[in-house]
């Protein structure tokens, strides 16, 4: 019998060019969106962590938020501020393998109830990445044999597996 793993194949692909989302030359109400796409090139189901990096802002914390939606599978985010620190926004998005999945984010300038005359000519901007978790599929060949034992689940990068002894006619194991 054969023992292998596969690796995750991801790419991240921005419509627009970039993974940084700027905010220059903004006012209260400014609104603007991007579109990616997450691509699985590999074969087999995978799960990914969506982040948010490289964050500067300028503006008063409640003044930047966004929200992130996909109709074809992947993750949905309520309107959220915009953080302050590098960090997670989603882990554990499954996408099948040779599928995709398409993301639009729209990043708004919230109109505050207070004087934000101060914030102008400010700016912000951040970055959207991906990574793929460290799960893999361990794919187990039997050369005909059967096992009573579900190969089919993602296992972590450390996982220790006890493989349960295979059964097949003519043969001892």
């Amino acid at each position: 019998s054969t023992i292998a793993g596969e690796a995750a194949n991801l790419e991240l692909e921005f419509k627009e060019g970039s993974n940084q989302i700027n905010g220059d030359g903004i006012f209260p109400g400014w609104s603007d969106t991007k579109t990616f796409t997450v691509k699985n090139k590999s074969s087999i189901d995978v799960y990914y962590n969506l982040y948010i990096s490289d964050i500067k802002n300028e503006l008063m914390s409640e003044s930047i938020s966004y929200k992130i939606e996909s109709t074809d599978g992947g993750y949905n985010l309520e309107k959220v501020l915009l953080p302050r620190t590098n960090g997670i926004i989603k882990t554990g998005i499954y996408i099948k393998g040779n599928k995709s999945h398409t993301y639009t984010i729209t990043t708004y300038y919230n109109n505050l109830d207070i004087d934000q005359s101060s914030e102008k000519g400010k700016t912000f901007s951040f970055k959207i990445y991906i990574k793929a978790n460290v799960n893999d599929r361990l794919i187990v060949d039997l050369n005909g044999g059967t096992s009573e034992q579900d190969f089919s689940k993602n296992y972590k990068e450390d996982e220790v597996v006890e493989l349960k002894e295979p059964t097949r006619n003519g043969y001892t194991f």
